[in-house]
């Protein structure tokens, strides 16, 4: 099954279902996507863009509450219910 045009980073469960994280880091462009599989019976799947991200993933972990958090070049971010996308605060109180 072909999932996206890009590079996939990951696939996880989550509190949005099964996401996968694809994205690209070229020179100056590094787009990056979350992306929702969804199973079509009998045996088809499709995929629907949830959240646009400003660069491509480079970790990604999942919060007991199955959020899936996602450090960028320039964030961590949660991808949250319908894949609003809420800044995270570290540790350290950055973001």
């Amino acid at each position: 099954v072909r999932l996206s045009e890009g590079n996939v980073r990951g696939i996880y469960q989550t509190s949005n279902g099964l996401v996968f994280t694809e994205g690209l880091d070229h020179m100056m462009y590094s787009p990056g996507h979350v992306f929702q599989l969804i199973h079509k019976k009998p045996d088809g799947w499709q995929t629907r863009e949830l959240a646009t991200l400003q660069a491509m993933p480079r970790k990604t972990a999942i919060s007991v509450d199955c959020t899936l958090i996602i450090q960028t070049q320039g964030s961590v971010v949660a991808v949250t219910e319908g894949g609003k996308l809420e800044a995270v605060d570290c540790l350290d109180g950055k973001q």
